[in-house]
């Protein structure tokens, strides 16, 4: 498989998941993006590693509003800078 394949499979993924996501949302008359959000923020308690892969999320159906909830959960996640320093001031103490 080339990666040129695996995009389009990753998009074909992305795809169906938007679309099953939102045929449910509209099935419980629920806002997708309110619902993405809510979800998210309930069920997921991992780190997001960026970056995002945009393009393939907009292809696939990601609104925006969904694309930045993930981009602030990632902008949430400590830098590796800052974990360097805080590991550099632990060790002295």
């Amino acid at each position: 498989m080339h990666i040129g394949e695996e995009q389009q499979q990753g998009d074909f993924a992305v795809a169906i998941g938007t679309n099953w996501f939102h045929y449910l949302c509209a099935k419980q008359g629920l806002d997708p993006d309110i619902t993405f959000r809510q979800r998210f923020q309930e069920r997921y308690q991992g780190r997001i590693q960026g970056p995002l892969a945009l393009d393939a999320r907009r292809a696939g159906g990601f609104s925006e509003a969904g694309l930045l909830c993930l981009q602030a959960c990632i902008d949430q996640n400590p830098s590796p800078q800052r974990n360097h320093e805080m590991a550099e001031k632990t060790r002295h103490v």
